[in-house]
């Protein structure tokens, strides 16, 4: 009976202490994957928006379309567009999309509806000459959360058998001598 508190008193601690470790582990690392989505989306919205500062400035349309056409290599990316200085589209990716959110003030890197949207504005010195906005699709994001799930459940059960195991091999040091105790005193 002794053998059976002790063995159970330790696993259920150190289970706990895996399940607690396992969960701050998977919030870190859903935070990560998120922070590094946005930056990633929003060095690619700094870089389309350099490429795409002639462009405006120059009012060619054409270019501004085979520039955002370039997207196409994010397989992730589902929309784009660049918002003129007025507030008005100038093009579109995939060409000929419709139904852009309204153009929002200012710089804007945010999850919305388990999408990121970025508004990233485009300057040449202190003039505004439009805004790029990017809409990235969170696929990618569920398949490596999925993916940690397995791997910190595959851990976490590893890691409690583990723990049975030991624990069975302690409760031996400390039991055995006081159950030799307890046959001298009877």
């Amino acid at each position: 009976l002794l053998r059976r508190k002790l063995t159970l008193g330790m696993v259920l601690v150190a289970g706990l202490a895996l399940v607690l470790s396992s969960l701050a582990y998977m919030a870190f690392q859903a935070r990560l994957l998120r922070q590094t989505k946005a930056n990633r989306a929003l060095t690619l919205a700094r870089i389309v928006g350099d490429n795409s500062r002639a462009a405006l400035a120059f009012n060619d349309a054409s270019a501004a379309s085979q520039i955002l056409q370039s997207l196409s290599a994010n397989p992730y990316l589902e929309r784009a567009c660049l918002f003129d200085a007025s507030g008005a589209i100038f093009a579109t990716y995939p060409a000929g999309a419709s139904a852009f959110p309204p153009l929002e003030p200012g710089d804007k890197t945010e999850f919305r509806a388990g999408d990121l949207i970025v508004f990233h504005t485009i300057r040449q010195r202190d003039e505004k000459l439009g805004t790029l906005y990017l809409q990235v699709g969170s696929a990618d994001l569920n398949t490596a959360s999925r993916l940690n799930l397995l791997f910190t459940l595959a851990l976490l059960g590893t890691l409690v058998l583990l723990a049975i195991a030991l624990s069975f091999r302690v409760q031996r040091v400390i039991t055995a001598p006081l159950l030799d105790l307890a046959a001298v005193a009877k």
